[in-house]
């Protein structure tokens, strides 16, 4: 006779939910930490991983950042769903806990850092992190594994220096984009955002959504504040006395922690903090983040507004790039500006030296308009830049169509004479 293990099929559905739980909170793995993995760190007096070095960075005059490596000891090691004393398999995927890391972990928008993660003791240990997530205190790094490595190994810590200086330009320029916001969409209140390496998202609030002339500004804005070189500076402050300080933005409804980081744009948060009813909040970028940033607005680069657009009932969200990506973006728009520019001339051209239109020209034409709006449809340019060019496309569409509805009804008007006649 069979008989039905009812204890071993709930013990198995709570492996396999507890599986589906964590592919959701890290991309896809099938490491992450529950309550029952917090409470049996804490049962073995694991500490809490100290993350402080995250900030630990310089930069030259020009940009170029240093994220000095770290040594560190392994605490723990955390494999599918239980913890394990060690993991010797190639391309293995496991979860590593520190006693410190120079990583960056999800939070508050920004995304992960990458980097690796190499044994002190041997030359083929290599950790290659693909996730970093925050549970209690408890940074996780995710990633795969080559080699072995074992509860109390020693470690060296080495960071993705192009993804951090990337995330960091992006979360900056969140940061101005944010100020030239307030200074020109009444009420406008942050309501989410991302920090990718290749993009920065910022939801807002409005009551409408900005015109062309609005955002053209709002990039102005960001490119003074950008221009002006202005320092970034970023400290701890007590939660209660931080709310004091006049200006400061925080997202609505958000947990922060007691001390808050306060990251500052040109007012060391000194000064903020020796004088929180001055009001530089009012004037510059102050606001409550545990992000990483550049130490200079210059080394932003450039941002450009991509798109702008609703997402739902009063909300509003930006796309924008900064650094290499929004140069691209330039050069893209200034090469499709030259070529609608070419485009219309041909149009005027043609129009002024001949008023009897050729049906083979014209249709060649209208579909070069055609072809040429698709493609500034699609190209990654900024939005008030997009729409200008739509326009001259239109406008130039008009002129052709005029033409052909002129030259119709002329040969309309001749076939009717000639039939009277």
């Amino acid at each position: 006779l069979f008989q039905i293990d009812l204890n071993g099929y709930e013990k198995a559905k709570e492996e396999a939910q507890i599986r589906s739980q964590s592919r959701k909170c890290t991309g896809g793995s099938i490491v992450d930490l529950d309550v029952h993995a917090l409470a049996e760190l804490k049962s073995k007096n694991i500490s809490v991983t100290d993350d402080s070095d995250k900030f630990v960075y310089t930069s030259d005059l020009n940009g170029n950042y240093v994220f000095p490596d770290s040594e560190a000891t392994v605490l723990a090691i955390r494999y599918e769903n239980k913890f394990v004393e060690s993991v010797d398999s190639s391309n293995q995927m496991c979860g590593i806990i520190l006693n410190k890391t120079i990583f960056y972990a999800e939070s508050g928008g920004q995304l992960y850092d990458h980097g690796f993660i190499t044994s002190l003791t041997d030359e083929v240990t290599e950790f290659s992190i693909l996730d970093i997530q925050c549970r209690g205190g408890y940074i996780l790094h995710i990633g795969t594994l080559h080699g072995k490595l074992n509860v109390g190994s020693r470690v060296l810590l080495s960071l993705d220096t192009v993804r951090r200086t990337a995330l960091m330009r992006n979360h900056t320029g969140t940061h101005v984009l944010n100020f030239a916001l307030r200074e020109l969409v009444d009420e406008s209140e942050q309501k989410g955002s991302l920090v990718a390496p290749d993009r920065l998202r910022f939801d807002f609030t409005a009551k409408r959504g900005m015109t062309r002339d609005e955002l053209a500004k709002a990039e102005e804005i960001c490119d003074t504040m950008i221009s002006k070189r202005l320092n970034v500076y970023s400290s701890n402050v007590s939660l209660s006395y931080a709310k004091t300080i006049q200006g400061v933005r925080a997202v609505f409804g958000e947990a922060y922690p007691d001390p808050v980081r306060v990251v500052s744009i040109g007012v060391p948060v000194t000064s903020l903090v020796a004088d929180p009813e001055k009001g530089y909040g009012k004037t510059t970028s102050v606001e409550f983040c545990g992000g990483t940033h550049v130490l200079n607005t210059k080394h932003i680069g450039v941002l450009v507004i991509v798109s702008e657009e609703a997402i739902s009932k009063g909300v509003r969200r930006i796309i924008a790039l900064t650094g290499h990506e929004a140069e691209r973006a330039q050069k893209e728009a200034l090469r499709l500006d030259n070529e609608v520019n070419e485009l219309i001339q041909f149009v005027n051209k043609s129009i002024s030296l001949s008023q009897n239109n050729n049906v083979t020209d014209d249709f060649n034409i209208n579909q070069q308009i055609s072809n040429l709006s698709e493609l500034v449809s699609r190209a990654v340019i900024s939005q008030h830049h997009r729409e200008n060019l739509r326009e001259k496309l239109f406008e130039a569409k008009k002129l052709l169509d005029a033409r052909d509805k002129a030259s119709r009804t002329a040969t309309t008007s001749k076939v009717q004479v000639s039939f009277f006649f």
